[in-house]
Order: structure tokens, then sequence, then C-alpha cells
């Protein structure tokens, strides 16, 4: 990931100083590439230094319940990104808890359930998962859908 998005960060930034540059001796139209620039600046500058953090790091082990999974569009709706929320106990004091999100395989999205026991081998910046095992399965769902809470399940009407 450091491959990735470091490079794109330094050319944003050259980019956009230089339009920074052509803004500040008068050219009216550089106001638009200094603001889109900067902006892909900062998130993958953001993304660049979470990922040269975990170089020097090892990996961590995180052991804790799925509390929530969701899944959501990425890019112009081209593929699906799939999330898992987990909450552990710290280990300094397990009377306080962690959340973390980590982004999951479809496979995994799949197997997990929301309440199970999960332990997740992840970089401790990135969060990027590297192994995923489930210690156990929730015993039934931990929360029911909208249209159950609300009581508005749909069926269809029988002809």
């Amino acid at each position: 990931m450091a491959l990735m998005y470091t490079p794109m960060v330094i050319a944003a930034s050259v980019i956009g100083g230089i339009a920074l540059f052509n803004l500040l001796n008068g050219a009216i139209g550089a106001i638009i590439g200094v603001l889109i620039l900067g902006i892909i600046a900062i998130a993958t500058g953001f993304q660049a230094v979470t990922a040269l953090r975990d170089l020097g790091a090892r990996p961590t082990t995180t052991r804790g319940v799925v509390e929530r999974m969701w899944d959501k569009g990425t890019v112009l709706w081209m593929s699906r990104t799939y999330y898992a929320l987990v909450r552990s106990t710290r280990a300094d004091d397990p009377a306080r808890t962690n959340r973390h999100v980590f982004v999951v395989s479809q496979e995994a999205f799949l197997a997990l359930t929301e309440g199970a026991s999960v332990v997740i081998e992840h970089w401790p910046h990135t969060h990027t998962v590297m192994r995923l095992s489930t210690v156990e399965r929730a015993a039934k769902p931990a929360r029911a859908s909208a249209s159950e809470r609300r009581g508005t399940r749909r069926t269809r009407p029988t002809r």
C-alpha cells in the first residue's frame, strides 16, 4: 500500500504546488486544480502515512466480537467493500473496550455473523487483515433487520 499511495501523494503535491504557484501569479483558473489536487493529496497522504507506519510495525492480533457488519459501493459503484466492526477488551484495562473497523473479503463477510467471536491478525495502523478466524459463532443473529424492528416485514401477496 505504501508503494501505491506514496507516489500518488508526491505527484498530487508537485502538480498542486505548480497550480498554487500559477494561482499566486494571477491565473485565477488554477484554483480548480489547487482544490482538486489538494483534496487528492490530503486523502492519499493519510493513507500513505498509515501504510508507511505499518512498514516498521509488527502484525497485531485482535480478539473480539463482531458488533456490526455492512457493505457499500466503492468509486462509481464498480465494486463493493465489506466492513466488520469488532469490539475487543483492552489489555491494560479489561473494563474498557476498543472498537476497530476492518475491511474484509467477500468470503469472510459471508461467513461471519454479528455476535460471532473472532481472532483477527492485522497490521496495526491500516487494519489490513492478514488472517481472520471465527472462534465461536453467534447462537442467533445479534440484531434484527430494520424491517423486523419496525414490524413491517414485507411478504409477497398470495394469488
